[in-house]
């Protein structure tokens, strides 16, 4: 459908050029080339995303961790993922880093709950007191059902 309405439109705007069954032809294969990446990206991300949920599934929380860093940045850039990766950091008993990564992840996306929430919960665990009572400062950020339960957790 949207390749005829395409064709008509470009008919109609360029009525008899010389050109316009060229140019239809193009906006045509440049369109399909689009879709072709978009379906790809949208494979490929739906491949990563089962590779690290079963690995965090299985426990395997070194190999989250690995398929989370070898995957390509467009991939790395999604909160939930990097905050699974940095819960299996934690588990696998590397919290400095898992802190560190939260503490990343917080400053990029202040507004995502569970960042903050796995990061005060972190710093309760490790003794840290003052870190995860400036973190608790946060939670006003957050929107009032997420905060209610960030407080109903604490």
């Amino acid at each position: 459908m949207f390749d005829w309405v395409m064709l008509i439109s470009v008919h109609v705007f360029l009525g008899k050029h010389p050109l316009a069954p060229l140019i239809s032809n193009g906006l045509l294969c440049l369109f399909m080339i689009l879709v072709g990446i978009f379906l790809f990206r949208l494979f490929r991300n739906s491949q990563l995303q089962y590779g690290v949920v079963t690995a965090f599934t299985l426990r395997d929380h070194e190999k989250v961790v690995r398929e989370f860093d070898g995957a390509p940045g467009w991939f790395r850039r999604d909160p939930n993922m990097d905050n699974m990766a940095a819960l299996a950091l934690a588990l696998s008993n590397r919290r400095a880093e898992a802190i560190q990564r939260l503490e990343q992840l917080h400053a990029r996306e202040p507004g995502f709950p569970a960042a903050l929430m796995s990061l005060i919960a972190l710093n309760y665990d490790e003794g840290n007191d003052a870190r995860a009572a400036r973190s608790e400062e946060h939670t006003s950020e957050l929107q009032s059902p997420c905060n209610l339960v960030c407080r109903l957790l604490l």
